[in-house]
Parts: C-alpha cells; structure tokens; sequence
C-alpha cells in the first residue's frame, strides 16, 4: 500500500511541476525558468533526497509525503496575489526544512557521529527555503533583485542542499582524503560566494566572489569527477555518469564566470548563466539524487541507524 501512495505522491508531483511550469509561462511571469528551476528542486529533487535518506539515515518514511504536501502548497502560493495567503502557504517548505535540519542535528548529537556535510545539507535547505519565500514575498532582501532572490534559492537547494547530500553519501562510500577536499571546498565556498555576491553589490569589488565561485567550481567539479571513476555495478551506472558530467560542465562554466575579471566573455552574463549552468547543474545534481535514491537500501558504517 505504501508503494503506491509514494507512486501517486510522485504522479501528483510531476503533474503539478508540468502544469506550474505552463502556468509561469502563461502568466508572463519575470525570469520564467528561474521559477522552474525552483519548483524542480521543491517539487522533485529535495522530496526524493528525503525519500533517500530514509534508507541510509533512517530519516521518518512520513517526512516524504509531508515534503510532498509543502511543496504543493508552495507551488500555488507563487499564483496566489495576495502575499500574506501566499506567505502562509509557502510557510510549510520552510518548517520541513527547519525539521530536518534539527532532526540529523539530534541524531548526530544522540549518537555521537559527525557527519557535517549532511548538516551543512539541511542548513543550507533553511536559507533556500527562507529566500524563496522572500521572493514570494516580493522582499528584497539587502536590496538585491528578484531575479537574483529567486536564483540564491536554487542556489541553496541545489548546490547547498543536494550537492552536500551527494558529499555526504560520498564519504558513506567513497571516503578518500581527495573526495573529503572536495566536498570541504564546496561546502566553504557556500557562504563564501554569498558574501562575496554582496560585497560586490555594495562595493563593486568583485575579488571575494572569485574567490568563492572559484572554490565552488573545483569543489564540485572534483566531486563531479570522482563520482565519474566511482565503480558502480548496477543498472543505474548510467545515471551517475551521465549526470556526473552534467555537473562537470555546470561547474565549468561556473569557473569560467567566476574569472570574469581576468578573462571577460561578452555571452556570459547571468541569463545565460541560469538557462545553462543552472540547468545542468539541476539535470546532474537530480541524476545523480536519482541514482542514489534506486540504490539498494543499505546500512553503512557510522550512519543514522537503530541498532
């Protein structure tokens, strides 16, 4: 029974993302795919990356389907005009991302075990979900535009949230002194590259936000490469490398912006940026969440689990 109430859940949700998607379109919205993006990650990436963790992190199986019920709401809060009925319905996807970020924090504590990157995860959800809901609000936060509110949220669901989800899955598996730098790197330049985007908002200094995107490209782009020589022997091998490249790629073209002040290219600028690199790295971080997701559950040592 479970089985198909979680295939509904998924039919529901794809459904919803295929029609939200028409409808930012069709209501001219500003920066269409922006909102796709988006509502990718809270309508598809971030439920299966919690339906994940269920397996390797004994993460509650119900927190799926709550995931579910919030990011539908969130998704008609955004057709909503009236902000203060809009706030309220996007109001639950930051509650869920509140939940998990304290519930691996009483794990952890509980069981002794470290395990930042999954921290880092669920911290970065709550800034995601805290500027997709400014944008709802059609807050400015420190005078930035729309445009940028909505692609800081991407940026924290996706690189934020599913890549530190990847790094921490990868340390499960794969816990090499290289791949721990990557993922070290990547969750650093975070922050980083948020502070820097700001100071080069107020002061048009641009050299901290190099600095970040440039720890960003190759935190997620070693990662990206290790994952590829990963030697996975199942069906859905496929699904690791195809979106281990899309990362690769996604992740180059962010090194390539982020050196801007050295080597100026014409075409690069931020529209581009998030109809390629934004969407590559959806595609990659998504195929690779998926290819975990199909994985056989497994217990691995020092996990979230009840003995």
């Amino acid at each position: 029974m479970k089985k198909y109430n979680r295939l509904l859940a998924w039919l529901l949700n794809l459904s919803t993302y295929t029609i939200a998607s028409i409808g930012v379109y069709a209501c001219k919205f500003a920066s269409p795919w922006v909102y796709m993006l988006v509502l990718s990650a809270i309508l598809i990436w971030v439920p299966l990356s919690l339906s994940s963790m269920r397996n390797e992190y004994n993460y509650p199986e119900k927190t799926f389907f709550i995931a579910v019920a919030a990011g539908l709401c969130f998704t008609l809060s955004i057709f909503i005009p009236y902000k203060v009925y809009a706030v309220f319905l996007a109001a639950p996807w930051l509650l869920l991302a509140v939940y998990t970020f304290v519930y691996m924090l009483q794990r952890m504590i509980k069981e002794r075990r470290k395990n930042l990157f999954l921290l880092a995860a669920g911290l970065f959800l709550i800034v995601g979900a805290s500027w997709a809901i400014a944008a709802i609000m059609e807050y400015r936060p420190l005078g930035f535009s729309k445009v940028i509110v909505l692609l800081t949220a991407a940026h924290f669901h996706f690189a934020g949230f599913m890549l530190m989800y990847i790094c921490s899955y990868l340390q499960l598996n794969t816990p090499t002194p290289l791949n721990r730098f990557f993922a070290y790197l990547a969750m650093l330049a975070m922050p980083l590259t948020a502070a820097g985007i700001t100071l080069t908002h107020y002061t048009q200094q641009i050299w901290l936000e190099t600095i970040g995107g440039v720890m960003m490209a190759i935190g997620g782009g070693g990662l990206a490469f290790s994952i590829i020589k990963l030697d996975v022997k199942n069906s859905y091998h496929r699904l690791f490398r195809i979106g281990s490249l899309c990362l690769l790629v996604g992740m180059g073209l962010a090194f390539l912006y982020a050196i801007r002040p050295i080597v100026s290219i014409a075409w690069l600028d931020i529209p581009f940026m998030y109809s390629t690199h934004g969407t590559l790295n959806a595609a990659g971080l998504g195929m690779l969440i998926l290819g975990i997701y199909l994985q056989e559950p497994k217990v691995y040592p020092g996990t979230y689990c009840n003995n």
